[in-house]
């Protein structure tokens, strides 16, 4: 009888055993879960990571462009930190820095490269216009 559940044991163990191929220590990375689906081992990859064992992060930013601006990726999208001056989903658009009036007494603004300039009317100077030059401080 022993012989018996010996070698009934033998062949149900050589039929249906499989080692636990996720082991006690989890093989998955960045708490990925670990499914032993039958003499195969799979990793399901939380959201943002790849790869057999989950251990490589996506790079939302390979595939896309922010011009004139740095690309931040996320788990599951990206976005565009803009340099000043741009804007836009993709830092493409340059903004219109003279529409808050920068310029004074009469200058006129223009935008270029992310910067404004004021071309100042006569009698004044400085970035903005702001300094007024009287003829007898430009002699004396």
């Amino acid at each position: 009888m022993h012989f018996k559940l010996m070698k009934l044991r033998n062949i149900i163990d050589n039929l249906c055993y499989a080692d636990d191929l996720c082991g006690l220590v989890n093989p998955c990375k960045n708490d990925a879960v670990c499914r032993d689906l039958w003499n195969k081992r799979v990793c399901e990859c939380q959201p943002g990571f790849t790869g057999t064992f989950c251990e490589t992060r996506i790079n939302r930013c390979e595939n896309h462009i922010c011009k004139f601006g740095a690309c931040i990726s996320g788990i599951d999208e990206y976005s565009c930190v803009c340099l000043p001056g741009y804007d836009g989903q993709f830092c493409d658009e340059e903004m219109n820095l003279c529409k808050l009036s920068p310029c004074l007494n009469g200058g006129n603004c223009t935008t270029a490269k992310g910067k404004y300039n004021c071309y100042c009317p006569p009698h004044f100077v400085g970035s903005r216009c702001q300094v007024l030059v009287r003829i007898s401080d430009a002699f004396f």
